[in-house]
């Protein structure tokens, strides 16, 4: 099955991680660098302890308040 994604994006890679390996889908490449390393470390996390994972959520909850708050003007 292959998943359809807006023109101009497209998923991180195609290796391990695959919807089929592991139930959970790669992080999409937004085109946008600093929402790509948040989505990507995020990943990265996912092997880790709970207290990596939790650590990696918070900083990419961070991360992305951030950017928000850049494209708000704010």
């Amino acid at each position: 099955m292959t998943e359809e994604m807006p023109h101009g994006q497209g998923w991180a890679d195609d290796g391990p991680g695959r919807p089929e390996d592991d139930g959970f889908l790669p992080a999409p490449v937004t085109g946008d660098d600093v929402i790509d390393a948040a989505l990507a470390r995020l990943e990265a996390s996912s092997s880790g302890s709970l207290d990596e994972q939790i650590a990696a959520g918070e900083e990419v909850h961070q991360r992305l308040q951030g950017r928000l708050a850049d494209l708000g003007g704010g």
